[in-house]
């Protein structure tokens, strides 16, 4: 006997439809999770590499970190392009975390040039060193300024009024070195904590919000890898993950006290 064909009817189009976006919504969010793993994971194999040519560097010139005063430099507070750029030749992957934006539409010029002094996150490497950007390298990882050496220099007082004294000068004079930050994600070359402000840090408004060279601590202090906080390279070169309001707690210089607990932003406070 002849059966005509019939198609679906409409509503068991629909719970077809229903199930569809059911399995998208269970889906979706896992793949994007993934997705953000697996841009934390490149960011610390970037920061392990960072280790490699710190060590190679310091190996070269007698354990040594670079001299505070970088020559050539335009800025010397965390130049460490300029003396660490013949170690890494692959420049270009390992300047960049994956998680950082690399242009911010906002900050193209009239003339469709990108500004050198903020950009989602991410600065011209050599812009930061205070040379011409030869090259549109773009980078978005910092220093501890305080890990470098006064060299044969009798100041008491070196760069924007680091004691000389307490710089950690190498990685043979440096205790403790799985506490004691090295490099790490940030929007600008370098940074340190400056106890007094901290209450007065504002959360950025873009993922690498421009502070101000004196934005010290706020440098870091962005919700990169979210809760994660930031990738974090330290002088045992280890790497893990630093949460914002652990930052105060690191060992950034030799008389810093690690014990010390601000009071802390309201808006840190999601980011536990």
């Amino acid at each position: 006997m002849y059966r005509e064909k019939r198609g679906f009817t409409l509503i068991e189009l629909l719970v077809v439809i229903a199930i569809i976006a059911l399995l998208l919504s269970i889906i979706l969010p896992s793949m994007k999770t993934a997705k953000s793993h697996a841009r934390t994971v490149v960011c610390k194999s970037n920061l392990r590499q960072w280790g490699l040519v710190w060590k190679m560097y310091s190996d070269d010139f007698d354990g040594k970190f670079p001299h505070w005063m970088v020559l050539n430099a335009g800025y010397h507070r965390g130049a460490w392009i300029i003396p660490m750029r013949e170690y890494f030749p692959e420049r270009k992957k390992m300047l960049l975390c994956p998680e950082a934006s690399k242009k911010d539409p906002a900050q193209m010029k009239s003339d469709g040039t990108w500004s050198v002094d903020a950009h989602g996150g991410t600065q011209y490497a050599y812009s930061m060193a205070g040379l011409s950007a030869t090259e549109n390298e773009w980078c978005s990882y910092g220093m501890n300024t305080w890990c470098t050496n006064k060299g044969s220099s009798s100041s008491t007082w070196v760069n924007q009024n680091r004691s000389a004294e307490k710089l950690w000068g190498g990685f043979d004079r440096v205790r403790n070195a799985s506490t004691v930050p090295l490099m790490m994600d940030s929007m600008w070359r370098g940074g340190a904590p400056q106890i007094s402000p901290v209450n007065a840090i504002t959360p950025p408004s873009s993922e690498g919000q421009w502070r101000g060279y004196g934005g010290e601590i706020a440098h870091f202090s962005i919700p990169r890898h979210g809760k994660k906080g930031i990738g974090m390279l330290y002088v045992d070169l280890s790497v893990d993950n630093c949460k914002l309001k652990e930052l105060w707690s690191r060992k950034w210089n030799r008389e810093y006290d690690t014990g010390y607990v601000p009071s802390w932003p309201e808006w840190m406070e999601q980011y536990d």
